[in-house]
């Protein structure tokens, strides 16, 4: 039986249009739902990947297929877990990024780190 999350009650307009059926709920993994979905050729990036929920959630996406790329503040803990996720799930394409809020560099070269060299001017 299908869970119902919605903080809307029962028939109004705006549940209607925006309610979306899915067979996962509140007790469900990461690898429930990403059961059956095939994420090769896709990027992922998960913020926080380094603890808790962020290794859980880039497991799943490594185990689906997706290059997942780690935001951490701490890049040796992202690189220890990067290396435990390639291990669990045979795909190599598990990489670490540096992700500080608080150093602005840090944020401008993120996007960078997909597409080549964090070379930028500051105005």
């Amino acid at each position: 039986m299908k869970e119902r999350h919605s903080s809307k009650p029962l028939g109004s307009t705006e549940e209607a249009l925006h309610r979306i059926e899915t067979p996962c709920g509140f007790s469900s993994t990461a690898d429930e739902v990403a059961e059956g979905i095939d994420l090769s050729g896709k990027r992922a990036m998960v913020t926080g990947g380094s603890s808790g929920l962020g290794i859980e959630t880039a497991r799943s996406l490594a185990a689906a297929g997706a290059e997942v790329t780690l935001a951490v503040r701490n890049t040796d803990a992202g690189a220890r877990v990067a290396a435990d996720i390639t291990a669990s799930t045979g795909n190599d394409r598990v990489r670490v990024a540096r992700l500080d809020l608080v150093d602005r560099t840090s944020i401008w070269c993120v996007p960078y780190f997909f597409v080549g060299s964090c070379h930028f001017r500051r105005l």
